[in-house]
């Protein structure tokens, strides 16, 4: 029973929130993610040093995300301007977070039911459609919240586990700095932890 339901929860989830974003592939980029091509193509034109450059500009003083820039430039590497896997792997990484938020809810409450309906919620409420609809905050927000969700998993095993208390706290910070350079989203766990 419980294997089952370990391969019919992701699954199950994953068609849930394919549902509720089902015409997304057949939309188109908007705003930023233009932006962001312009950008990929510009300092690609460049050679090896332009995508040196755009990892690490000379003004990201206050905005510092060189993951964000490998990122975005491998995206456009592997996909050049065609949307529809832009939009395949934003749905994926919202069900991977959807996923982890399931994971954490339920270990840290040990209480399957509420984390299923945190997923569930999480997957097809109104709020976070933004950052799956527009597929150049995948970088921003998606992967940051993927990272965020395991340094909180890996820090919720090292309070309460006793063993393995070391490997969790590194793994823990790892996927916390993993984030920052992504995007500060994940700031505010410095004060938490």
């Amino acid at each position: 029973m419980l294997s089952l339901q370990k391969f019919f929860l992701p699954i199950g989830l994953f068609l849930i929130i394919l549902l509720t974003y089902w015409d997304l592939p057949k939309t188109f980029f908007q705003q930023d993610e233009w932006e962001s091509l312009a950008v990929s193509i510009y300092y690609q034109s460049k050679g090896w040093l332009g995508i040196v450059q755009s990892i690490f500009p000379p003004d990201a003083i206050s905005h510092f995300n060189p993951l964000a820039r490998v990122y975005a430039w491998f995206t456009f590497w592997l996909f050049n301007t065609n949307f529809t896997p832009y939009a395949w792997l934003s749905i994926g990484m919202h069900t991977l977070n959807a996923l982890l938020l399931y994971y954490f809810v339920n270990i840290r409450l040990n209480n399957r039911k509420i984390a299923l309906i945190s997923a569930l919620f999480f997957g097809v409420n109104s709020i976070p459609s933004q950052a799956v609809t527009w597929v150049a905050a995948i970088n921003s927000y998606e992967i940051p919240m993927a990272l965020i969700l395991l340094s909180l998993i890996f820090f919720h095993k090292l309070i309460t586990q006793k063993n393995n208390r070391r490997r969790n706290l590194i793994a823990s910070l790892i996927m916390l700095f993993l984030s920052l350079m992504f995007h500060e989203n994940g700031m505010f766990l410095f004060f938490f932890y």
